[in-house]
């Protein structure tokens, strides 16, 4: 299927360069126009990004044959004129004069519907926004009237899909259109194939990131309808599920290479901006955020989660909807996307160490809306309306949005305060999240449970459902009580959450067993990975302290648990391939750490045999911390981890500004 225009566009072309930004600004020669990247840019692992000429070039008068095999015309000179318009939107193409032209439509009309024919894109705006002042002005409204205002600005998107690119492809110079079309950027895979991933995708990658319409997508894949730039960030998604068999039938050899291959489809379709959907591209941009494939890897989760959050909040997904007349399935499908993407944020967050971008104080959303109505797809009048998806698929969604909803809460909240090194938690600071946590762990399946499951009944894709709720859980747990070690007064409440942290990480470790005995790691989420992760540095200080911060060198368990973890990432490591990375870190840190106990080892058999010398009273292995480049016992975990992490310090910046620790 071709989504190339088949009428030629009137208005000057711009003339596509014959190298790319990097090749050009060396004076070398580029092979972009052939090979894309080009030969020099993929050496030097940078964008490739194609140059293009403004200046215009008018038509000449050959005649042309169209793609439908008769002549289009010939086309006399002509000076430089305005695009033509587009019959297939019958409307003018986008200009400064829209915004003005919607302003007007929403004063007449401020609770229209979004797909208005007024309107393509939705710009959000609050109470302490000028935006907002004007528009109250204008209206002649109060002051507080358009608080939370939705404004439609761009040309109509109520059109099919496939007219959508086509008119956005008719803007491009025929160079870049062949470029992507020898790219199959508008290809479908093979009807076997698609079905297949399709199916896989529903399967074992929705459940954990809910955040399409299934009934909506479905139909439209039916029907041919849907966007490129969804289709092909789906497709991606499930290759990591695909059956062997139908890789062997494929044109790819591995999983690897087949998700490559939509994924760079999907780049293609977003970096030349052909979608202009706003929800298609939160949605895009979320299924995507699960590519990483190197630590220098530009375009990682966090990069295509900016982009996701960055479109969210100019429509003002997280704010009520107040000037919008949307249906209740699309008031449903807007509420679950925010808490989706809140979510999605939190966990990339904390596998990367970097602040949470959306922060809850300034949403509207309540987590009282997280119920099984959130995840209703009927249309009005519906009267025999059966879900898409299990009742045992969607608990499992409400679960883990809840449990996102406290890790978020966590790291906006607490770890954002932490870095004032003057703050003191009080527990009155603390009791927002406290229903939270409190709902999160009545919802969590207990061990018993989970081994209770009757494997031969239940879909291996639900299968996994209980053990990841309650890894959800524990991860989050894991990073409530190190906020509380950071920076709470109360001493007593801090040692509490020490022994808390240790706890959750040895109830992530036994579930993790029951995902080794069934064999289910290949149909876990990427976040299992940072769940993994974040517990072994737990158990990694639990291990150090009793071998170098102990009176005398005590055995833990820990490091049994450690091994079978590390075991466990080599297996994830086929699926998602950080758990490799994390796996090397791993093995680096318990490396070092045996070498410290053994240089302490040394260094007490120094001690002793000097028994002539004067003791000090207070023998305690404190004068060895200095030596080894530790902290006090019970530091704080974060720093531990940079101790044995240095090459990845920028993974754990959530302490204090001068990484002191926290005054008892």
């Amino acid at each position: 299927m071709s989504l190339i225009p088949m009428q030629e566009i009137s208005h000057p072309r711009q003339r596509a360069s014959a190298a790319c930004v990097f090749c050009h600004s060396r004076k070398v020669r580029c092979d972009a126009l052939t090979t894309y990247p080009c030969t020099r840019c993929k050496e030097s692992n940078l964008q490739c990004t194609l140059r293009t000429s403004n200046r215009g070039k008018t038509r000449r008068s050959e005649p042309k044959v169209g793609r439908a095999g008769r002549a289009a015309g010939s086309y006399p000179p002509q000076p430089r004129a305005e695009p033509t318009i587009n019959p297939a939107t019958n409307s003018p193409p986008a200009s400064s004069d829209d915004l003005l032209r919607s302003l007007e439509n929403f004063i007449e009309n401020s609770n229209g519907p979004v797909d208005d024919k007024y309107s393509a894109a939705i710009i959000h705006a609050t109470n302490n926004n000028a935006f907002t002042t004007i528009l109250n002005a204008a209206t002649g409204t109060e002051q507080n009237t358009h608080r939370n205002v939705h404004l439609y600005v761009g040309v109509s998107t109520h059109q099919s899909t496939m007219d959508r690119y086509r008119d956005a492809i008719g803007k491009l110079d025929q160079e870049t259109r062949s470029f992507l079309a020898s790219k199959g950027v508008f290809d479908w895979p093979e009807k076997h194939l698609a079905d297949h991933l399709i199916d896989k995708y529903f399967q074992y990658a929705d459940p954990h990131n809910p955040i399409l319409h299934k009934r909506d997508f479905l139909r439209r894949y039916a029907e041919k309808d849907v966007p490129p730039l969804l289709l092909h960030s789906v497709m991606f998604a499930a290759c990591h599920f695909a059956d062997q068999e139908q890789i062997d039938v494929s044109p790819w050899l591995t999983q690897k290479s087949m998700a490559s291959q939509f994924f760079e489809k999907a780049k293609l379709v977003a970096d030349f901006e052909l979608e202009k959907d706003q929800i298609t591209l939160v949605q895009s941009y979320v299924i995507l955020s699960d590519r990483w494939v190197s630590w220098t890897d530009e375009r990682n989760s966090r990069y295509w989660m900016s982009r996701a959050i960055n479109v969210a909040y100019m429509m003002g997904l997280h704010r009520k909807i107040e000037t919008l007349n949307l249906t209740p399935s699309q008031q449903r499908l807007w509420n679950r996307i925010a808490w989706v993407v809140a979510g999605r944020d939190s966990v990339v967050s904390a596998t990367f160490g970097t602040p949470v971008i959306i922060d809850n104080r300034w949403t509207d959303k309540s987590y009282t809306e997280l119920d099984t109505a959130l995840y209703e797809e009927s249309e009005p009048g519906e009267t025999n309306y059966v879900s898409l998806r299990s009742p045992a698929t969607i608990e499992y969604c409400i679960q883990t949005t809840i449990n996102s909803a406290v890790m978020s809460w966590t790291l906006s909240k607490i770890h954002a305060i932490s870095r004032n090194p003057r703050f003191k938690a009080e527990p009155v600071n603390l009791e927002e999240i406290s229903d939270l946590v409190r709902k999160s762990a009545a919802t969590c399946p207990s061990l018993l449970d989970i081994e209770l499951q009757d494997a031969s009944s239940i879909p291996k894709a639900e299968l996994v459902f209980k053990p990841m709720v309650r890894i959800c859980h524990a991860t989050v747990m894991i990073f409530h009580h190190w906020a509380l070690i950071s920076i709470h007064a109360d001493p007593i409440l801090r040692k509490e959450s020490r022994e808390k942290t240790r706890f959750h990480a040895i109830q992530l470790c036994e579930t993790m067993g029951y995902l080794r005995e069934h064999e289910l790691f290949p149909l876990c989420p990427f976040w299992l990975t940072t769940g993994v992760f974040h517990a072994m540095a737990v158990l990694l200080d639990d291990c150090r302290n009793a071998l170098l911060f102990s009176s005398e060198s005590r055995d833990s368990k820990s490091i049994g648990y450690l091994r079978e973890l590390n075991e466990d990432l080599g297996i994830i490591e086929k699926t998602w391939k950080p758990a490799g990375w994390f796996r090397e870190i791993m093995r680096a840190a318990l490396a070092r750490l045996r070498d410290n106990v053994r240089k302490r080892k040394r260094k007490l058999d120094q001690l002793s045999s000097h028994e002539t010398e004067q003791q000090p009273e207070d023998d305690t292995p404190q004068t060895l911390y200095g030596e080894y480049g530790m902290d006090e016992p019970f530091v704080n975990l974060y720093e531990s981890t940079r101790v044995h992490f240095p090459d990845f310090e920028n993974l754990f910046t959530w302490d204090l500004n001068d990484g002191s620790l926290p005054t008892l």
